[in-house]
């Protein structure tokens, strides 16, 4: 929230106008990622609040249908080498990265679960790692 309030304020200061709207989102965006991930995509330090992530969802939301009904679509975009996809839909090149980071991610914490040690709060790796789950809950790995 404080850095939230710095950009805001900044913009202020600056005599530049912010839309609220967009900021919010942002917020939101940085706050998921941080919370699940311990890994901030840094949208609200976006100019004009245009973070790649955010405005690639908005752009996203009309395929959602297509990925609803046509689930060998889905598999099939999804199953693209991040650079073919970015060259096949530039404007949703934010999730393509978004996937792409959180895919490494996972492969260093299966890779090396006691990098978990070092967050400072639960992420949402503890839970998927935790030997201690509710029983008939299997332990995914990376391809999972």
């Amino acid at each position: 929230m404080d850095h939230l309030a710095a950009v805001l304020s900044k913009n202020s200061a600056s005599g530049k106008s912010s839309d609220l709207l967009f900021a919010f989102r942002c917020f939101a965006m940085d706050t998921i990622t941080v919370f699940c991930f311990n890994s901030s995509v840094n949208a609200l330090d976006e100019p004009d609040f245009a973070a790649p992530i955010v405005e690639a969802m908005d752009n996203s939301l009309p395929t959602f249908h297509l990925f609803k009904h046509f689930p060998l679509f889905r598999k099939t975009i999804f199953s693209l080498p991040p650079w073919l996809a970015i060259k096949a839909s530039p404007e949703t090149a934010g999730l393509t990265h978004l996937q792409v980071i959180l895919g490494k991610q996972v492969q260093d914490v299966t890779a090396n679960p006691d990098i978990l040690k070092d967050t400072p709060h639960p992420t949402i790796y503890h839970r998927l790692l935790d030997p201690e789950a509710p029983k008939g809950h299997q332990i995914p790995n990376a391809t999972a």
